[in-house]
């Protein structure tokens, strides 16, 4: 009788310390829930008091950048709102207002795009420039524009052997009017002939000639024996010969092609080229 005693206090005091147990473990469970409440509701008012921030910010900037002109454009979309402001203040009378386009140009976001430069003094132009890159031929602006009869659409498609694919063609959009250019297009520039001349880069969204080339390849074509201009050499800016003959075109153009080859590598992988 005595041992079976024992063993029913034995029962009654395991009984006791599996409630114990049991309610430690409910009490641990609510302080948990309670902390993941609290850090729910501190994550969301952080979120909401950085979405104010942003908005707050951006509200800032827009005004900054309406009393100061490029004092706060630090991204390529503020300068590009900068630049539709003014075309439409250069509006006037019956002219063409000239927007910048919201219409992409390019096909794809894929698609690469080179720029040349618009005036014919340049030796490479919208007119001779698939026949130089594409058909590795150099022809003057002035001659092709006569074959052509005046006549060209923009932009100007540039195919080649894809460096990516096998048995494909890779294409390339050359422009030389920076305003048909929307936001997204910008974003899609790889390649830039400079011809030396400053003004060539008034109409882009871009502060200086420095930011264009951190941005993009620049590029230089220059004949053999003439002396390169000296902002040319402060640029950074590949500089292309091109001689009096014409089976030297070829190497010029794979020398092109390598090196734009070797920087959309390292910087804009994810297009088809």
């Amino acid at each position: 009788i005595k041992s079976f005693a024992n063993v029913g206090e034995m029962f009654k005091k395991i009984k006791e310390e599996i409630n114990v147990q049991w309610e430690k473990e409910q009490k641990e469970k609510q302080r948990k829930k309670r902390q993941a409440e609290e850090q729910t509701k501190r994550s969301k008012k952080k979120k909401s008091n950085k979405g104010r921030d942003e908005r707050q910010n951006a509200k800032r900037h827009k005004k900054d950048s309406s009393n100061s002109g490029y004092s706060h454009h630090n991204s390529i979309k503020l300068r590009y709102d900068h630049k539709v402001r003014r075309y439409k203040v250069e509006a006037k009378g019956n002219e063409p207002k000239r927007y910048l386009p919201k219409k992409c140009l390019a096909p794809a976001p894929w698609v690469p795009i080179i720029l040349v430069p618009k005036g014919m003094s340049a030796l490479i132009t919208k007119w001779n420039a698939r026949l130089f890159l594409e058909h590795k031929k150099f022809v003057s602006s002035n001659e092709a524009r006569r074959s052509m009869r005046n006549k060209l659409k923009m932009p100007e498609k540039v195919h080649r052997d894809s460096f990516k694919k096998t048995n494909r063609q890779a294409l390339f959009l050359v422009v030389d009017d920076p305003k048909m250019l929307s936001y997204q297009d910008w974003h899609q520039v790889v390649a830039v002939f400079a011809s030396g001349q400053k003004w060539q880069f008034d109409e882009y969204p871009f502060r200086t000639p420095a930011e264009i080339f951190e941005r993009m390849r620049g590029f230089h074509l220059a004949r053999e024996g003439v002396e390169i201009k000296q902002t040319i050499k402060n640029w950074n800016v590949k500089i292309l010969h091109i001689g009096d003959r014409r089976s030297e075109d070829n190497a010029t153009v794979y020398s092109f092609w390598d090196i734009l080859r070797e920087w959309m590598d390292a910087k804009c992988n994810w297009m088809s080229y």
